[in-house]
């Protein structure tokens, strides 16, 4: 009931990348971090930069470059030409399947985190979102299958589509921010080895398929702001026993709901702040 397609999937990230060799700009300059790898800029403006790749080539983002490798520290400035710049975004594909990175640390400047950002970067294993940042583009960490644990920080407003996609090593998510408002379609679908999650009240809508194959999952707090779960947003997430629901019976009532939500999961009851309802209400 609940079937994603990958092959769909796969053709989506293929015409996309086809599509961003012409949408793209080259990098405007390039400058060594401090932790010793080169990375690549794109001016923004008269003051700002975002981190970019080096080569629009399909799929071969670093093609004759040094990818970043080991523990990097982005700068939170960078000069160029006599000025200087504010880092503001570590931009669409920056860091694309550079397997060789173990450790990102996000400077508090950066205030989006964009497409594919980091996807495939199969090392690193925990990652900061800085309280600046308001949005997680989507495939930004795609595939991340080391990654254990995330933290989003106070500002981030929307988790994108396939944010957190396979990232199968996952344990813990910390979701510090009291603005999120949509967790998007397979945000943290087939995330196998998370065990909870605690979504604030801000948020409004959880997308389809959001926690779909989540096996571990054992428990989940919702906060009261929710008006949209849409399809298979928890299907398939076996281990799935406490559902906390911080509104009201009625509340829940209320709540557009997708079908199938539930669907291959042993709950049977949500626990609302003034009794228990059934999953299929």
């Amino acid at each position: 009931m609940c079937k994603n397609k990958p092959m769909v999937k796969a053709l989506l990230l293929l015409f996309l990348s086809m599509t961003s060799i012409y949408t793209a700009r080259a990098y405007d300059f390039s400058a060594s971090a401090s932790s010793g790898q080169v990375l690549y800029y794109n001016i923004l403006s008269d003051s700002t930069v975002a981190v970019t790749y080096p080569n629009h080539v399909l799929s071969s983002y670093y093609s004759g470059f040094q990818k970043p490798t080991g523990s990097l520290a982005i700068p939170a400035s960078v000069s160029y030409g006599g000025t200087t710049y504010q880092v503001v975004s570590v931009g669409d594909n920056a860091f694309n399947s550079c397997a060789g990175l173990t450790v990102v640390t996000i400077p508090n400047t950066v205030t989006s985190i964009g497409d594919y950002a980091f996807s495939y970067n199969k090392r690193i294993t925990s990652i900061v979102i800085p309280n600046r940042v308001t949005r997680v583009g989507h495939d930004a960490f795609y595939y991340c299958s080391s990654l254990q644990e995330v933290t989003i920080g106070e500002s981030v407003t929307l988790l994108d589509q396939y944010s957190f996609y396979e990232c199968q090593a996952l344990e813990t998510v910390n979701i510090q921010s009291k603005v999120l408002e949509v967790i998007d379609n397979n945000s943290f679908h087939h995330c196998v080895s998370l065990t909870s999650i605690k979504i604030p009240d801000s948020v409004e809508r959880i997308g389809g398929f959001a926690f779909q194959d989540c096996s571990s999952l054992q428990e989940v707090g919702l906060g009261s702001g929710v008006s949209r779960i849409d399809i298979c947003a928890f299907a398939d997430t076996d281990a799935l026993e406490d559902f906390y629901y911080a509104g009201s019976m009625s509340d829940w009532a209320s709540i557009s709901k997708g079908s199938h939500i539930f669907s291959g999961s042993s709950l049977t009851s949500i626990s609302c702040s003034d009794g228990d309802v059934s999953v299929n209400a």
